[in-house]
């Protein structure tokens, strides 16, 4: 008997689908149709249409009328599948129609009905009045043909209603576009506040930044709003959405602490729960947020992962009754994920039903993974993972040594690919091997490209003229391309693996809403790493993601929190000596450490300033740090005057350079002469311990003769061409030793590859030690000098020359107001006649927009856009 009756109360829908995805014949055909979809792929088998596929169909209608996430994209799935194996079924295309209609799939019914497969179907009076009673409701901007999936518009909902709020979705359900969507309503509704949207890397930061002056071109003159990229960019008369990188954010904090955030999103918020230095740094940024800006609100956005509600805890959010976070599972986008045993010659398929792998009875035999590439990848838009900037560059070398001349560039995109090509020659070098390898179609994409090549090469992507682009794990960072297919060579990111969520964010990268329904996932196992490939992705496919956790394990071990607590209690701050390995203490490695150092200097801060914040808690919560230890900690380190935020140094380091600047006459070079530079940076290196504290670059033997090279190249406003040809020309002339292959040196012997490996040091140099760790100890230096001796005292501020790359106040004001670097440089030198300066303020002839260069047209169009005061129209008499 049920109580309250004889009949159960609940609608006849939750019976239908309590049940529904272990119906035996659901299993069977979505099993059948998954391997005849790979049958599809492998052996171009076009299989016949009967009525048990039929089926099928009327198992995805139904699905898509539940409210269960799971069934709408099971539903989806099922209806992209079987489209792509029957394309020319009328049948099949009433179907995913319907499908997408049913569960708000705007985009992909968009593309269903451009294009020449759309059917004439027949929804019902009624059904077609929902639909666009719904479609309404969910319109993203009044007058605008964008539409919300009803996930997005229950996004926003949760955004508006709440203070705090952490959320997580597949990569494709476009948490981007929400936020910016948010913001642009917001706008449009009259709002003077200032936005922040925190990027994990510079990369993303350019695209998201770009993406967003032209989202909002015709509302950021009106509403009297910039888009920065930094905060010196700042005008008083406006707000701003900045888009920033977590450093970026910090360092605002620091130098402009009265500055403003009203509203403050968090984009791949995984990232605070990873085990790097720019972990660490999210929970100082945080606690800063916390304890100093009661009323701004916080808004975390993840990818695939159970429990987005952590990050909250970093947060003013306590509410032990309520949670402000969820899990959203809706993918309007769907991935194939595609198992290929080379050495076996089997394939499997991951089936979503019943989560496993399941094998497809195909023909796959390949020589290699190379081989494999290239015959799956025909006519295709490639993506292919590898570990390493040194793995992309040799995997994409040999590609092209070994299907070069089968790769067919009709005339028309030759023109375009040489152009590119010609153009990185001029920006890198003429021996660059990204630029022969794009006159074919084939590419490397590596975080330490400069913006405008970057551009160029995303670019390409997008319009399909780069047929095959090995990438490392920028792309696991949100960088944006549609590509038909990704493959997977390595389960490495550098010589760590990568992280399940990262793995899971990775696949999501095939396919992209708006552009394509579906993309394939290949995995590549060669089986000769003892089955750590295979038991790595297998885990990561048959298991959930893992749970995300605060000061993770992975990123800091009990034993090494035990030990980072000893050291205060001895008055030390360095958590090695000059003669140890990381491996050799407490089992650290280079990345480990260094989130332990950061996670030292908060935990001393904190201490010593009576701060409870998270990182304090935790520690006492795990009883490694007891109140007697707080005592002992205060005594040790009593005579140290430590009240700003800055986590980059130690409080020991800074008193050392406090001590240096107010009784030394130690400052900044009046000159760009190489020696005085050299003498300064063993000062600093002195004040910083840089033997100790980058045993890696900066404290590594005589490396500071080589970066003080770099650094004032960098300074004086030296375009990259000819820094590059500089370090060449070093290496040549000191027959320095070069790694090539990897761990193996040899003297310079001005080979393609010795020069490649130099070009891409180079620039990772550049991005990594001069406009990264100098330019912190730089910061920490002008800082000091300020506080010590007053800013006047501050002549030559090095700071800005690095952060910047010039000592130019011209080439200083274009990039303020968006320009990069090296687009800064090129317009002075070569554009000069559209300029006019009065006061130090530039002026741009707007005639200069109608330029033939592609990407430099495209920057200066943003930047008109964003600061149209730097323009003037010509006046004709």
């Amino acid at each position: 008997m049920i109580e309250g009756g004889w009949m159960s109360k609940k609608p006849f829908r939750e019976y239908l689908y309590s049940d529904i995805l272990n119906d035996e014949i659901l299993l069977q055909q979505y099993m059948r149709v998954q391997k005849l979809y790979v049958k599809k792929i492998f052996e171009d088998v076009a299989p016949v249409l009967d009525d048990a596929l039929l089926s099928l169909l009327r198992y995805a209608d139904i699905l898509s009328l539940s409210d269960n996430e799971k069934h709408q994209n099971i539903s989806q799935q099922i209806a992209i599948l079987m489209s792509h194996i029957f394309p020319n079924s009328v049948e099949v295309q009433i179907v995913k129609e319907t499908v997408y209609k049913n569960v708000s799939n705007f985009a992909n019914l968009k593309l269903v009905q451009e294009s020449s497969l759309a059917s004439e179907s027949d929804f019902g009076f009624m059904n077609e009045l929902v639909f666009l009673a719904r479609k309404e409701f969910n319109r993203a901007i009044d007058g605008e043909d964008i539409f919300l999936f009803d996930s997005q518009k229950e996004l926003i909902d949760e955004i508006r209603n709440n203070q705090f709020f952490s959320f997580s979705a597949p990569t494709s359900m476009g948490k981007t576009f929400v936020i910016q969507n948010y913001i642009k309503n917001k706008l449009l509704e009259g709002a003077r506040e200032n936005f922040a949207i925190i990027v994990p890397t510079r990369a993303l930061l350019t695209e998201i930044a770009s993406k967003s002056i032209f989202e909002f071109k015709d509302l950021l003159s009106s509403s009297n709003y910039n888009i920065i990229q930094s905060t010196e960019a700042i005008k008083d008369e406006r707000n701003f959405i900045a888009i920033l990188t977590p450093e970026r954010l910090y360092y605002s904090f620091l130098k402009k602490p009265k500055i403003s955030f009203d509203q403050i999103f968090i984009d791949e918020a995984h990232k605070i729960s990873g085990r790097d230095r720019r972990g660490i740094l999210y929970y100082k940024i945080l606690d800063i947020i916390r304890s100093s800006m009661a009323n701004t609100r916080v808004y975390f956005s993840a990818p695939v992962i159970f429990n987005p509600d952590i990050y909250l805890e970093l947060t003013n959010f306590y509410h032990a009754d309520k949670t402000n976070g969820r899990a959203f599972l809706f993918s309007p986008v769907m991935q194939n994920k595609i198992y290929v045993e080379l050495a076996e010659k089997r394939v499997k398929i991951h089936n979503n039903l019943e989560n496993k792998l399941i094998d497809c009875d195909v023909n796959a035999v390949f020589q290699d993974k190379l081989n494999a590439l290239f015959e799956l990848g025909k006519g295709k838009c490639n993506l292919i993972y590898v570990s390493s900037v040194n793995k992309a560059v040799e995997y994409a070398n040999d590609f092209l040594s070994k299907f070069g001349q089968s790769i067919y560039v009709s005339p028309e995109d030759a023109i375009v690919l040489n152009r590119v090509a010609k153009k990185i020659e001029g920006i890198i070098h003429k021996e660059y091997f990204l630029a022969k390898l794009i006159r074919k179609g084939i590419a490397y994409h590596i975080g330490s490209l400069p913006a405008q090549i970057r551009f160029l090469l995303e670019n390409l992507i997008r319009k399909k003229l780069i047929k095959f682009c090995f990438c490392t794990s920028t792309l696991l960072d949100g960088v944006n391309v549609p590509v038909d297919n990704l493959f997977i060579y390595s389960q490495k990111k550098g010589l760590s693996y990568m992280s399940e969520v990262d793995a899971l964010n990775l696949m999501g990268r095939a396919g992209r809403v708006t552009l394509s329904e579906m993309g394939n996932v290949f995995f590549l196992d060669e089986g000769s790493d003892k089955d750590k490939y295979k038991n790595f992705f297998n885990k990561v496919l048959l298991n959930p993601p893992p749970v995300q956790k605060l000061l993770p394990q992975e990123a800091i071990k009990p034993i090494q929190k035990k030990y980072i607590i000893s050291r205060l209690l001895q008055g030390k701050t360095n958590l090695i000596e000059k003669d140890q390995k990381y491996e050799n203490v407490v089992g650290f490695s280079r990345t480990t450490y260094e989130y332990a150092t950061s996670c030292l200097n908060i935990l001393l801060h904190d201490i010593c300033n009576k701060n409870e914040s998270y990182i304090v808690k935790s520690f006492r919560k795990d009883d490694i740090l007891t109140a007697q230890d707080i005592i002992e900690i205060r005594k040790q380190f009593s005579d140290i005057e430590d009240d700003d935020n800055d986590i980059t140094v130690s409080v020991l380091q800074k008193k050392v350079l406090h001590d240096a600047v107010r009784n030394t006459d130690i400052d900044y070079p009046v000159s760009f002469d190489y020696w005085d530079c050299v003498n300064f940076l063993k000062k600093l290196s002195g004040i910083f311990r840089w033997e100790i504290y980058e045993k890696e670059t900066l404290g590594r033997g005589n490396s500071i003769y080589y970066y003080a090279v770099l650094l004032l190249q960098w300074m004086q406003g030296s375009g990259l061409h000819k820094v590059i040809w500089s370090a060449i020309n070093h290496h040549d002339e000191k027959k320095l030793r070069v790694e090539y292959p990897p761990r193996n040196y040899a003297p310079f012997n001005g080979s393609l590859e010795h020069k490649n490996v130099i070009i891409n040091n180079t620039l990772g140099d550049i991005e990594q030690v001069i406009t990264y760790r100098l330019s912190m100890y730089f910061l920490r230096f002008s800082e000091a000098v300020i506080k010590i001796r007053g800013k006047e005292a501050l002549k030559n501020d090095w700071y800005d020359y690095i952060e910047y790359g010039t000592d130019d106040s011209q080439v200083i004001f274009l990039q303020k107001h968006g320009f990069s670097r090296e687009n800064a440089l090129d317009l002075l030198t070569n554009y000069g006649q559209y300029f006019e300066a009065d006061s130090g303020v530039i002026r741009m002839n707007d005639d200069i927009l109608n330029i033939s260069d592609e990407q430099l047209a495209h920057e200066l169009l943003a930047v008109s856009i964003n600061f149209p005061e730097i323009f003037f129209k010509e006046e004709v008499e």
